[in-house]
């Protein structure tokens, strides 16, 4: 882009000095064979150490990340699986070009997207019709959780961020070697 003085700029959007701060804590829980439970915490902190970028959030880095991880088998031909993750809110892409009313440059490409929470679900039946075939029916996104992710350069044109995947159904029959 052109500065106010006419000058061709340009910018590497690979560089940077990113240190991420945090710790993960994982609880397994496993009372007989046919059930686990799994849940996992992320907890961190991105910060840009660059000058002129330390102050401000860095794209895509949430703070909070969680997973569940649910299953229960039906003896050994049949099992439920359930999966959850949760992801803070984040801020979308910094571009240095935008032209801001005061004469500066430098602005976000959106708005920040809130936190979101969904579920995924999975039946697997082994040795379907006798050996070897399998059925596996899985829904994703299960409670159609409406979510947002942060803008990249290429999508500022939606202020508010690009629409996640709604529920989605997926049916799928195979043959195991």
């Amino acid at each position: 882009f052109f500065d106010a003085a006419g000058n061709f700029i340009t910018y590497n959007a690979n560089e940077g000095h990113l240190v991420t701060t945090g710790g993960e804590l994982t609880v397994r829980f496993r009372p007989n064979e046919s059930f686990t439970l799994e849940v996992s915490g992320i907890v961190q902190k991105t910060k840009d150490k660059r000058e002129g970028w330390k102050d401000r959030d860095v794209e895509y880095s949430p703070n909070i990340l969680g997973y569940l991880k649910a299953s229960y088998a039906f003896g050994k031909n049949v099992t439920l699986a359930v999966t959850g993750l949760y992801v803070d809110k984040m801020v979308p892409h910094w571009d240095v070009a935008i032209a801001n009313p005061d004469g500066t440059f430098g602005n976000w490409t959106g708005q920040e997207v809130d936190s979101r929470f969904t579920m995924d679900a999975n039946l697997r039946i082994d040795n379907l019709f006798g050996k070897h075939l399998y059925l596996n029916a899985r829904c994703t996104n299960l409670f159609g959780t409406d979510y947002l992710y942060p803008n990249v350069g290429d999508t500022s044109y939606f202020e508010k961020g690009v629409i996640g995947y709604g529920r989605m159904f997926v049916l799928t029959m195979g043959y195991k070697f």
